[in-house]
């Protein structure tokens, strides 16, 4: 994996998905940051479901959604994955 931060922006290059086992996308992210900034310095988080998946799949906007649905997390269906990985010093 080569790893290019620019302007807080972190760009991936994925070379062997294969050494990644079979897990939900969060814990996925987890392990290929893990080994590059250690397991303390990366915290992963997934946010959404399935209907948000689905809307956003059908181009529907989250204006078309409530609050609490768009605020419903499932961890097995994240629409989006957020990660902070910290340079170690």
């Amino acid at each position: 994996m080569d790893v290019v931060a620019k302007n807080l922006l972190i760009s991936l290059v994925l070379d062997d998905l294969t050494s990644v086992p079979a897990a939900e996308p969060p814990a996925a992210c987890s392990l290929l940051f893990d080994g590059e900034f250690g397991a303390e310095q990366v915290s992963v988080c997934g946010y959404g479901n399935v209907l948000t998946a689905i809307a956003f799949l059908t181009g529907l906007a989250s204006e078309e959604l409530s609050k609490r649905e768009l605020a419903t997390h499932a961890e097995h269906f994240p629409v989006l994955i957020a990660i902070r990985a910290v340079k170690r010093a």
